[in-house]
Order: C-alpha cells, then sequence, then structure tokens
C-alpha cells in the first residue's frame, strides 16, 4: 500500500512484462523490485537535471578600447 495518496503502485507504472523483467534484475542483484525501480528512477531525475559543463576557457569580460570622442568645440582655441 502507498504511504502517500500520491505514490504510486508499480503496476500502476509499468506492464506485466517490464515488471517480470525488473523481478529478474532485481533477483540478480538481490534486491528488492521496488528499491531497483526507485534507484534507477532517481538516476535517471539526476542525469536529466544535472547542469552541464560549459566548454572552453573562462575569461574575465573586458571591455574593448573606445578613444574618446574628440568634440568640436574642444579643438577650437577660443580666444
Amino acid at each position: 500500500m502507498p504511504e502517500n495518496q500520491s505514490d504510486l503502485f508499480l503496476w500502476q507504472i509499468a506492464d506485466e512484462e517490464d515488471i517480470k523483467f525488473l523481478g529478474e534484475v532485481a533477483d540478480a542483484l538481490g534486491i528488492p523490485i521496488e528499491q531497483l525501480t526507485k534507484e534507477r528512477i532517481e538516476r535517471l531525475i539526476v542525469t536529466r537535471t544535472r547542469p552541464k559543463t560549459m566548454t572552453g576557457t573562462v575569461q574575465p569580460f573586458r571591455r574593448p578600447y573606445i578613444p574618446p570622442k574628440v568634440r568640436a568645440d574642444q579643438g577650437l582655441k577660443s580666444e
């Protein structure tokens, strides 16, 4: 019986053929079917939600040098 209302039975998420296969694998590993199913689902969630590492070298952001614009009134000599 499920522990919570939201818990699922194994037969609700897998058909008989899948449950039979899970039983064979669980017997080979020496663990219950429910534990095997839980571990596999958790492993799938971890691999799908793990952040991907970025490729390349991390470098600080540097703005390119842009010389200041010369204003028209700065270039003329005032008398």
